[in-house]
């Protein structure tokens, strides 16, 4: 994984770590999207993001998360995805998750 190498600046703080794993889980999300994108690919993306989404929600500590918003971002995350997968309850449900985060 590319923010843990040696150098990166994700190695070694939580902060970054966090936002570097929000950030992957979009831009998969977003792969997914890509007009040339083939049905089973998008699946695939669309699965790798979600679970790249369970791997930045245990990621670091909550006040790490909290303090820019980072949980609730990869809660919003997972609510697209899941609405790209025509997952409506659990889409909503993330992005009420999401709103109760930002409060």
């Amino acid at each position: 994984m590319w923010y843990l190498e040696a150098g990166s600046p994700c190695a070694h703080d939580d902060e970054w770590r966090l936002l570097a794993l929000v950030c992957t889980a979009d831009l998969t999300m977003q792969r997914a999207l890509a007009p040339t994108c083939a049905a089973q690919r998008r699946e695939q993306l669309l699965a790798e993001a979600l679970r790249q989404c369970e791997v930045c929600a245990q990621a670091a500590p909550n006040h790490v998360g909290a303090r820019r918003g980072l949980f609730a971002q990869t809660a919003f995350v997972r609510a697209k995805v899941l609405l790209m997968q025509g997952a409506l309850p659990e889409a909503l449900e993330a992005t009420q998750r999401a709103t109760r985060l930002y409060k």
